[in-house]
């Protein structure tokens, strides 16, 4: 009987632990989704999504935009959120190849939308207004030579 009542307590000690942990991940994922939708449900600003679709042992991208530049690895994502009046050009560089989007423009139709979307594929750079239907918008060009 000893034996027995060691267990229970040893497993009566665990739980206590568990639902702390509980507890904290629940809190965690609350507190992003709170940072999510302020990032997305503010009327002012707009997200745009790079997506790379670049082989995965290929070359970053790199993006010189308009608010910033940033490196985008392959196979990842990057998102930037932005003025909702502002138009964002942005210069891409990959693989000795070069092209030049226009990453938002105010006079898109974003009704109905929550933001921008570009897949940066090797044969191009495709844009999207609901993350579903893409229309290529740039090819890859050699880079000029200085």
């Amino acid at each position: 009987m000893p034996h027995t009542n060691s267990v229970n307590f040893k497993m009566s000690t665990y739980v206590p632990f568990f639902f702390a942990l509980v507890f904290v991940l629940f809190n965690v994922s609350t507190y992003a989704n709170h940072q999510y939708t302020q990032t997305t449900n503010d009327d002012s600003r707009v997200n745009i999504t790079f997506k790379s679709l670049i082989p995965v042992n290929a070359k970053y991208v790199y993006f010189d935009c308009k608010v910033g530049t940033f490196v985008l690895p392959s196979q990842q994502a990057h998102i930037m959120a932005v003025s909702i009046d502002q138009v964002v050009s942005c210069h891409a560089y990959w693989n000795r190849s070069e092209a030049t989007i226009t990453a938002f423009d105010p006079k898109s139709k974003l009704t109905g939308h929550h933001g921008v979307y570009w897949l940066i594929r090797p044969d191009g750079l495709l844009q999207s207004l609901d993350n579903f239907f893409f229309e290529k918008k740039a090819t890859w060009e050699s880079r000029r030579q200085i």
